[in-house]
Formats: structure tokens, C-alpha cells, sequence
């Protein structure tokens, strides 16, 4: 099953819908702990993620709707969702599973956050002790294992939260992988999270940058430190939203 999002919405309305779907579960798991039941339910809000993508919104269109919430969490978590599914369309990933999992993986990739203290979360990073750096550096490893905990999440599902914040250099964590040992689906997730990381508004970013500034920072700042295909796809995504938004503002100033 699917959540119910009517596709009549617009798509801001329908990631507002999805990000007040994606706090209940996270809720449910904080509550009652991760169970096959809250399972099911990332899995259909997961659904109604890919039917969105499937309609081809603007990317600017889906942000919009999102940073509403009042769990960051959530809003992020969605965001970086629906990129990975985006990304796996321009990849020409054919299999709905596997579009599946990168939404899932989406959704769930930061699940290991919610044993993290409240109080180093709401903290910018650069105000934290290096104590502080280790304990939020186990989140990945803490996600893996509450998703092992159940018998029927996919591998590659479970791949994605250990690996989403490793990248292509060996320059990310927990184990320092190179692109070469990254499973391929954790390879587009860490690059969305990474690029909504600088475009949603966090506790560590006052002022996100548009999703073209994302790109060139990630580019020339970063030095491109993810799956070359991935980065590509991304981009091309980012300057069909640009050449969108030319041509409305070009038509609308006519």
C-alpha cells in the first residue's frame, strides 16, 4: 500500500503531507522502538515518495514544502529521499525495488540520530567537544543495528544508513571507505544528504543556499567528493529546475 497523497496537490503540499506522515513514524519509533510495524509504515510513506518523484516536480517545488516541521529530522529526511529517488530516475534505475530501497534508505538513513542527546543535536557543530564528534559519528553504525534488529529489511537498505556518510575520497565515517567499497545505493544517498545538508535550514545552517550554490559547493569547494554518475544526475536535475524557472519568469514578464 501507498499512503493516500492526492497527486492533485501541488508538489510542496504533497512533501508537507509526506514530512507530517514521516514525524508520526519517527514518533512511533521513539516511543515504542523500531517494530515491523513502523517498518511498514516508512515503507508506504516511501511509496508515496517515488509517486511523487514519478510526476516530475521541480526539485524547488518539493524543498518548498518542506522546513515546516518541527522536527528537522523529518523535513531532512524526506528531502533526502526524494533527491535519491530523483537521482536514481536520471541513473535509469529501472527496478522499482531498487528505487524502493534508495527512498527507504532515504527515509531511515539517519534513524541512529534518535539516540543521540537532544542537547548535542540542537548545538552547532562547531561548538562541539571532540567527545561530541565521536558520539555523533556512531549514528551510522547505531542505525545499522536497530534495522538489523528486524529480519526483514533489505541489505542494501541497511547499507545506505551504515554509509551515508562515507564518500568517494575515504574521507568520510565510520570506517574511512573509499568509492570502490561503497555499496552503490549508499553512494547516491550520501551525495543527497550532503546536498540538503547546505540547502535546508538546520541548527548548523541559517542561511541555506539555493540548490545551484549546493552544486557549485560541492563542486569546487568540496572537490566533488562523490560518484561521479550520481553527481552528474544531480546536476542535470538542478539545471533543468534553472531552465525551468528562466523560462516561467521570461513568460511571465512577456
Amino acid at each position: 500500500t501507498v499512503l493516500n497523497v492526492r497527486s492533485d496537490l501541488a508538489p510542496s503540499g504533497q512533501a508537507s503531507i509526506l514530512s507530517h506522515a514521516t514525524n508520526s513514524v519517527f514518533g512511533e519509533i521513539e516511543k515504542l522502538g523500531f517494530s515491523r510495524e513502523t517498518y511498514m509504515h516508512a515503507k508506504n510513506i516511501t511509496g508515496s515518495i517515488v509517486k511523487m518523484v514519478d510526476q516530475k516536480p521541480e526539485l524547488s517545488q518539493i524543498i518548498s514544502g518542506l522546513g515546516l516541521s518541527s522536527d528537522r529530522l523529518v523535513d531532512h529526511s524526506v528531502a533526502v529521499s526524494a533527491i535519491s529517488v530523483m537521482i536514481g530516475r536520471v541513473l535509469n534505475w529501472q527496478k522499482d525495488t531498487t528505487i524502493e530501497k534508495l527512498g527507504l534508505g532515504g527515509i531511515l538513513h539517519d534513524i541512529g540520530k534518535k539516540e543521540l542527546s537532544k542537547e548535542l543535536l540542537s548545538k552547532p557543530r562547531i561548538d562541539w567537544s571532540h567527545d561530541e564528534i565521536t558520539e555523533y559519528e556512531t549514528h551510522p553504525h547505531r542505525g545499522m543495528q536497530i534495522l538489523q534488529s528486524l529480519d526483514l529489511i533489505p541489505d542494501d537498505v541497511i547499507s545506505i544508513v551504515y554509509e551515508h556518510h562515507e564518500n568517494a575520497f575515504g574521507q568520510g565515517f565510520p570506517r574511512k571507505l573509499r568509492e570502490v567499497r561503497m555499496n552503490p545505493l549508499a553512494k547516491v544517498v550520501s551525495l543527497a544528504n550532503a546536498f540538503v545538508n547546505l540547502t535546508l535550514a538546520s541548527v548548523n545552517v541559517t542561511k541555506p543556499k539555493s540548490a545551484k550554490e549546493a552544486i557549485h559547493h560541492l563542486e569546487n569547494i568540496q572537490g566533488r567528493p562523490y560518484n561521479r554518475e550520481a553527481f552528474l544526475a544531480l546536476k542535470s536535475i538542478v539545471e533543468r529546475d534553472e531552465s525551468s524557472l528562466t523560462k516561467k519568469t521570461k513568460k511571465g514578464a512577456a
